[in-house]
């Protein structure tokens, strides 16, 4: 079972930057103020938090840099973390909701600390959400394809869910196996890799329902042309799968 705790009731995943980062990171992460969820269940203490490695129950060293419920601003530190990935988006767990806490937070300084982003809502209804299939062997091109504007930037989101190992029976309502552990993302034109075609610092990766979702935030489109946007997910059993689709372009009607 990868959940930390039967006590604590809600976790989120962190997606924090470590594209061309270290084996051992620092990272400061910064909950919004509109998630109300957290905002609503945590203790106002914040003893409740813990923070985990991809696994979902390997502790980290963290503390809380900056805490006051009453205005929901805090940042959380994650100090000497050796994450999944040298050079990808990594993933932690950040859990909260726990009547009778014990705080974990340690005190540290933290060195040229990794951006941490929490998404705290599922996807809008317009969002695009592609159903990760895995490219066919001997094929480099995708089955999924979306339409998308040129010009426009924004995310597309691959649902990962399926191909995620869970356990054989539930247990006590979860049945979490196999996590997200980093993600690396890439667009390609013409079959070349195509570096204007996404940021990957703005990589996310978010949970609900049960659904496991990696945000891709594109870039670059240019009218007429089509592209190929891939993510490599590797998970906590060190499986390695590449997700495909096929962007093509919104070409507005001539008059």
């Amino acid at each position: 079972m990868s959940w930390y705790d039967d006590n604590k009731q809600f976790r989120v995943p962190v997606a924090v930057n470590n594209n061309s980062g270290a084996a051992t990171i620092d990272a400061s992460i910064t909950i919004p103020a509109d998630f109300g969820l957290f905002w609503s269940q945590v203790s106002t203490n914040g003893h409740d938090l813990q923070l985990t490695d991809a696994d979902g129950f390997t502790r980290l060293t963290w503390s809380r840099q900056t805490w006051d419920h009453a205005t929901r601003s805090a940042v959380l530190q994650i100090n000497d973390w050796s994450p999944q990935s040298a050079d990808a988006t990594v993933i932690a767990w950040l859990y909260f909701g726990d009547a009778s806490p014990v705080d974990t937070a340690t005190s540290f300084s933290v060195t040229s600390a990794k951006a941490g982003r929490v998404i705290s809502g599922k996807p809008a209804p317009a969002t695009i959400i592609i159903q990760a299939q895995s490219l066919l062997i001997d094929n480099d091109v995708p089955q999924a394809q979306y339409s998308w504007p040129p010009g426009q930037s924004g995310y597309v989101v691959f649902d990962v869910s399926d191909h995620l190992a869970k356990q054989a029976g539930p247990l006590e309502g979860k049945s979490d196996f196999e996590e997200i552990a980093a993600v690396t993302v890439e667009t390609r034109n013409g079959g070349t890799p195509y570096v204007g075609g996404n940021t990957p610092a703005k990589t996310r990766v978010s949970q609900y329902d049960g659904r496991a979702l990696v945000w891709m935030y594109l870039t670059g489109s240019v009218d007429g042309q089509n592209y190929i946007d891939e993510i490599t997910v590797t998970t906590t059993l060190d499986r390695v799968f590449v997700f495909a689709a096929r962007r093509v372009a919104e070409t507005a009607e001539e008059s």
